[in-house]
């Protein structure tokens, strides 16, 4: 594993060691009614679905 370093390089795929979240804005991309349609079988959705109502 290679130590973290501030100057990015050009093969450089992860995040720099620091990074200044100051400026964040919370929630900006939260919305409460979102659906999320995920590829799964929908027998799978069906089934884990009564079960997860049953809790």
């Amino acid at each position: 594993m290679t130590q973290p370093t501030d100057t990015p390089t050009p093969d450089d795929d992860e995040m720099p060691a620091t990074v200044d979240f100051s400026n964040g804005v919370r929630a900006k991309f939260y919305h409460p009614d979102a659906v999320f349609i995920l590829p799964v079988d929908p027998l799978v959705i069906a089934v884990t679905s009564r079960l997860a109502w049953r809790l």
